[in-house]
């Protein structure tokens, strides 16, 4: 019985998926989170949806799209298109990451 050896590269892209979606998913939860509470928490749940929404567009930069969204100025949608996500969010936190579309 012959084993086939696991590339580094063959692990990296296994991992790959589940981290994307774990990420996304931690980002619509702070998303509801957000809606639903006032004060402090709602800073601290917009505060975890823009992190979770820049780790997705620096760690998958291929599969994320930022789009600017002409009916809120100010505002852009950080979307992956391969699993139906997008969220919006502050454009000037975005800046230093690239030009939108």
């Amino acid at each position: 019985m012959k084993q086939t050896k696991k590339t580094f590269r063959d692990i990296v892209h296994g991992v790959s998926i589940p981290n994307r979606v774990a990420i996304i998913t931690r980002a619509r939860t702070a998303n509801r989170l957000a809606k639903v509470t006032m004060g402090r928490a709602q800073r601290n749940s917009y505060a975890v949806k823009v992190r979770s929404l820049k780790a997705l567009t620096n760690k998958f930069r291929a599969e994320v799209e930022l789009k600017n969204d002409p009916a809120t100025p100010g505002m852009i949608v950080v979307a992956v298109s391969k699993d139906g996500f997008g969220l919006h969010a502050p454009k000037v936190l975005f800046k230093e990451i690239v030009a939108f579309s």
